[in-house]
Order: C-alpha cells, then sequence, then structure tokens
C-alpha cells in the first residue's frame, strides 16, 4: 500500500468517526484544509453545516447538502 492510501484510509476512518458520532465533529478544531482529498472535504463540508442546522449526519443529508454547496458555487 502506498503513502496516498494511508492518507485515504485515515481520511476515511476519520469521517466515519464523525458519521457515526456527530458530537466528535462539533467538538473537534479540524479544516477542510486537513484533508488532502476532495471528495473527503467535501464530504467534512456537508457534515459540518449540517452539524450547524441540526440535521442528522447520514447518507442522504450528506448527498443533498453536497448538492447545494455545489450549485451554490456554479452561481
Amino acid at each position: 500500500m502506498n503513502d496516498l492510501q494511508y492518507v485515504k484510509n485515515a481520511e476515511n476512518t476519520l469521517l466515519s468517526s464523525f458519521y457515526t458520532d456527530s458530537t466528535l465533529l462539533e467538538d473537534s478544531n479540524f479544516k477542510e484544509s486537513f484533508f488532502y482529498f476532495s471528495d473527503n472535504r467535501e464530504i467534512f463540508n456537508a457534515m459540518k453545516i449540517l452539524v450547524k442546522k441540526g440535521l442528522p449526519i447520514d447518507e442522504d443529508f450528506i448527498q443533498k447538502e453536497i448538492k447545494n454547496i455545489n450549485n451554490f458555487n456554479e452561481r
């Protein structure tokens, strides 16, 4: 396994922990810039927005929020 695969796995593990326990995200100082992979940055940003809105962090809400972010950025 190469170094990038280790990074990808570490990022995925971190996002999974936020997915299972959103309070970890609320209390963390993590930033978008901590993520190397753009897809993980998108997921992280969507999760942060969902937490701020008081919505659950689940696959459907994450996908919808990513679409909202992308639509906003296209304007």
